[in-house]
C-alpha cells in the first residue's frame, strides 16, 4: 500500500513530538518505545521505520522540547538556522 507523499516525515513529526512531550513530563527513564508509540497513535512494530535508535529520537525530542521552550521565552528572536543532522555512530562496534 502506497502512502501520500509527506506521510513518513508527518508520522516521525508526530513520534517526536509524543516523546518530547513525555520527556518534558516523565523524563529520559519513562521514554520507552511502545509507550512513546502508543502515545503518538501507533504500534511499537513500526518504530525503526522511522529511526535508527531510540537514542537518535531521543536527540530529536530534546531539540524539539528545547526548540520549544526557546520560542516561549523569545517570541520574537528569528529562527536559527537549521544544524546538520550529527554523523552516524554505530555504538556496537565499539570494542572494549
Amino acid at each position: 500500500m502506497r502512502y501520500p507523499d509527506g506521510y513518513k516525515e508527518s508520522v516521525s513529526a508526530r513520534i517526536v513530538e509524543a516523546a518530547s512531550r513525555a520527556l518534558r513530563q516523565d523524563g529520559i527513564d519513562a521514554v520507552s518505545i511502545p509507550k512513546l508509540m502508543k502515545l503518538a497513535g501507533l504500534t511499537h512494530g513500526g518504530f525503526y521505520g522511522h529511526f535508527p535508535s531510540r537514542s537518535d529520537l531521543i536527540a530529536q525530542a530534546l531539540k524539539r522540547a528545547l526548540d520549544a521552550g526557546e520560542a516561549s521565552l523569545f517570541p520574537d528572536a528569528p529562527p536559527r538556522p537549521a544544524a546538520p543532522p550529527p554523523p552516524y555512530c554505530d555504538s556496537t562496534a565499539i570494542v572494549p
